[in-house]
Protein backbone atom coordinates (compact mmCIF):
# COMPACT_ATOMS: atom_id res chain seq x y z
CA UNK A 1 0.00 0.00 0.00
CA UNK A 2 2.81 2.45 0.87
CA UNK A 3 4.36 1.55 -2.65
CA UNK A 4 1.01 1.86 -4.28
CA UNK A 5 0.67 5.45 -2.42
CA UNK A 6 4.64 6.14 -3.79
CA UNK A 7 3.89 4.59 -7.23
CA UNK A 8 0.65 6.53 -7.28
CA UNK A 9 3.09 10.55 -5.87
CA UNK A 10 5.77 9.51 -8.65
CA UNK A 11 3.32 8.88 -11.13
CA UNK A 12 1.32 12.18 -10.23
CA UNK A 13 4.65 13.77 -9.82
CA UNK A 14 5.49 12.03 -13.36
CA UNK A 15 2.51 13.35 -14.75
CA UNK A 16 2.63 17.20 -13.26
CA UNK A 17 6.69 17.38 -14.74
CA UNK A 18 5.16 16.71 -17.93
CA UNK A 19 2.88 19.09 -17.81
CA UNK A 20 5.10 21.24 -16.61
CA UNK A 21 7.23 20.50 -19.43
CA UNK A 22 4.32 20.50 -22.55
CA UNK A 23 3.49 23.96 -20.98
CA UNK A 24 7.10 25.36 -20.80
CA UNK A 25 7.66 24.02 -24.93
CA UNK A 26 4.17 25.55 -25.71
CA UNK A 27 5.46 28.55 -24.29
CA UNK A 28 8.98 28.83 -25.08
CA UNK A 29 7.03 28.27 -29.26
CA UNK A 30 4.71 31.07 -28.60
CA UNK A 31 7.58 33.38 -27.54
CA UNK A 32 9.38 32.10 -30.13
CA UNK A 33 6.14 32.59 -32.67
CA UNK A 34 6.06 36.08 -30.76
CA UNK A 35 9.88 36.99 -31.45
CA UNK A 36 9.82 35.95 -35.29
CA UNK A 37 6.57 38.46 -35.50
CA UNK A 38 8.51 41.44 -33.89
CA UNK A 39 11.98 40.58 -35.83
CA UNK A 40 9.93 40.68 -38.81
CA UNK A 41 8.21 43.49 -37.86
CA UNK A 42 11.07 45.47 -37.11
CA UNK A 43 12.89 44.04 -40.09
CA UNK A 44 9.80 45.09 -42.39
CA UNK A 45 9.99 48.33 -41.00
CA UNK A 46 13.80 49.03 -41.28
CA UNK A 47 13.65 47.42 -44.88
CA UNK A 48 11.14 50.40 -45.44
CA UNK A 49 12.94 53.10 -43.44
CA UNK A 50 16.09 52.29 -45.72
CA UNK A 51 14.25 52.33 -48.98
CA UNK A 52 12.53 55.13 -47.82
CA UNK A 53 16.08 56.55 -47.36
CA UNK A 54 17.23 55.47 -50.81
CA UNK A 55 14.79 57.14 -52.57
CA UNK A 56 15.14 60.08 -51.10
CA UNK A 57 19.11 60.27 -51.55
CA UNK A 58 18.08 59.29 -55.08
CA UNK A 59 15.80 62.09 -55.41
CA UNK A 60 18.46 64.62 -54.03
CA UNK A 61 21.18 63.18 -55.99
CA UNK A 62 19.02 63.76 -59.03
CA UNK A 63 17.74 67.07 -58.22
CA UNK A 64 21.27 67.91 -57.31
CA UNK A 65 22.48 66.58 -60.90
CA UNK A 66 19.05 68.60 -62.94
CA UNK A 67 20.38 71.75 -61.26
CA UNK A 68 23.99 71.25 -62.14
CA UNK A 69 22.93 70.51 -65.84
CA UNK A 70 20.87 73.52 -65.50
CA UNK A 71 23.59 76.15 -64.26
CA UNK A 72 25.72 74.49 -67.19
CA UNK A 73 23.41 75.29 -69.68
CA UNK A 74 22.68 78.63 -68.46
CA UNK A 75 26.32 79.53 -68.33
CA UNK A 76 26.49 77.86 -71.73
CA UNK A 77 23.88 80.35 -73.17
CA UNK A 78 24.91 83.29 -71.18
CA UNK A 79 28.92 82.71 -72.96
CA UNK A 80 27.31 82.15 -76.59
CA UNK A 81 25.75 85.45 -75.66
CA UNK A 82 28.62 87.36 -74.39
CA UNK A 83 30.48 85.64 -77.65
CA UNK A 84 28.51 87.41 -80.07
CA UNK A 85 28.17 90.64 -78.43
CA UNK A 86 32.53 90.66 -78.74
CA UNK A 87 32.36 90.01 -82.54
CA UNK A 88 29.38 92.50 -82.39
CA UNK A 89 32.18 94.90 -81.16
CA UNK A 90 34.59 93.73 -83.07
CA UNK A 91 32.79 94.22 -85.87
CA UNK A 92 31.39 97.88 -85.10
CA UNK A 93 35.34 98.97 -84.34
CA UNK A 94 36.64 97.01 -87.61
CA UNK A 95 33.75 98.93 -89.75
CA UNK A 96 34.87 101.02 -92.32
CA UNK A 97 35.78 104.49 -91.80
CA UNK A 98 32.24 105.75 -93.39
CA UNK A 99 29.99 103.59 -91.50
CA UNK A 100 32.05 103.95 -88.25
CA UNK A 101 31.45 107.78 -88.56
CA UNK A 102 27.74 107.75 -88.82
CA UNK A 103 27.48 105.21 -85.95
CA UNK A 104 29.42 107.86 -83.62
CA UNK A 105 27.77 110.48 -85.12
CA UNK A 106 24.60 109.06 -84.05
CA UNK A 107 25.79 108.36 -80.60
CA UNK A 108 27.27 112.43 -80.55
CA UNK A 109 25.14 114.39 -77.78
CA UNK A 110 23.83 118.12 -79.29
CA UNK A 111 25.25 120.81 -78.02
CA UNK A 112 27.00 119.18 -75.09
CA UNK A 113 30.33 121.70 -73.55
CA UNK A 114 32.62 119.74 -72.45
CA UNK A 115 35.90 117.24 -72.93
CA UNK A 116 36.44 114.14 -74.86
CA UNK A 117 38.13 111.24 -74.40
CA UNK A 118 38.36 108.83 -77.26
CA UNK A 119 39.78 105.60 -78.78
CA UNK A 120 42.28 106.35 -81.81
CA UNK A 121 40.14 105.60 -84.37
CA UNK A 122 37.08 107.27 -82.69
CA UNK A 123 39.13 110.13 -81.68
CA UNK A 124 40.16 110.72 -85.76
CA UNK A 125 36.75 110.50 -86.55
CA UNK A 126 35.10 112.74 -84.00
CA UNK A 127 38.23 115.69 -85.02
CA UNK A 128 36.08 115.71 -88.15
CA UNK A 129 32.80 116.66 -86.49
CA UNK A 130 33.28 118.59 -83.41
CA UNK A 131 35.72 121.85 -82.13
CA UNK A 132 36.78 120.47 -79.08
CA UNK A 133 39.16 119.62 -77.41
CA UNK A 134 39.48 115.26 -77.80
CA UNK A 135 42.07 113.26 -75.80
CA UNK A 136 43.11 110.15 -77.49
CA UNK A 137 43.39 108.25 -74.14
CA UNK A 138 40.90 105.35 -74.28
CA UNK A 139 42.58 101.95 -75.12
CA UNK A 140 39.01 100.94 -76.25
CA UNK A 141 37.06 102.88 -79.21
CA UNK A 142 33.91 104.94 -78.20
CA UNK A 143 34.40 107.69 -76.18
CA UNK A 144 33.34 109.35 -73.04
CA UNK A 145 31.60 113.29 -73.02
CA UNK A 146 31.89 114.86 -69.35
CA UNK A 147 32.11 118.40 -67.88
CA UNK A 148 31.80 119.55 -64.38
CA UNK A 149 28.41 117.90 -63.52
CA UNK A 150 28.12 114.96 -65.93
CA UNK A 151 30.06 112.11 -67.58
CA UNK A 152 28.59 110.35 -70.04
CA UNK A 153 29.99 107.19 -71.44
CA UNK A 154 29.76 106.12 -75.46
CA UNK A 155 32.55 103.66 -75.16
CA UNK A 156 31.40 100.58 -77.68
CA UNK A 157 31.84 98.30 -75.20
CA UNK A 158 29.57 100.19 -72.54
CA UNK A 159 26.68 100.74 -75.15
CA UNK A 160 26.64 96.74 -76.38
CA UNK A 161 26.68 95.65 -72.44
CA UNK A 162 23.67 98.45 -71.76
CA UNK A 163 22.02 97.01 -75.17
CA UNK A 164 22.73 93.25 -73.51
CA UNK A 165 21.35 94.01 -70.43
CA UNK A 166 18.25 95.15 -71.80
CA UNK A 167 17.61 92.64 -74.34
CA UNK A 168 19.04 89.80 -72.97
CA UNK A 169 15.56 88.11 -71.89
CA UNK A 170 14.78 88.71 -75.33
CA UNK A 171 17.20 87.26 -76.84
CA UNK A 172 17.23 84.55 -74.35
CA UNK A 173 13.77 83.52 -75.13
CA UNK A 174 14.51 83.94 -79.50
CA UNK A 175 17.28 81.75 -78.85
CA UNK A 176 17.21 79.35 -76.61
Amino acid sequence: MVKDILKNIDQKTSEQLNRIEKEKERAILELEKKYQKEAKKIKENKLRELKNDIKLRIDEASQSQRLKFSFAVLEEKNRIVEEAYEKAEKKIVNMPDEAFGKLIASMLPDNFKGGIRAGKKTAAVLRKMVQAEIASDLEEEGFIVSDDEVELDFRISEVLRQLREKQLPEITKILF
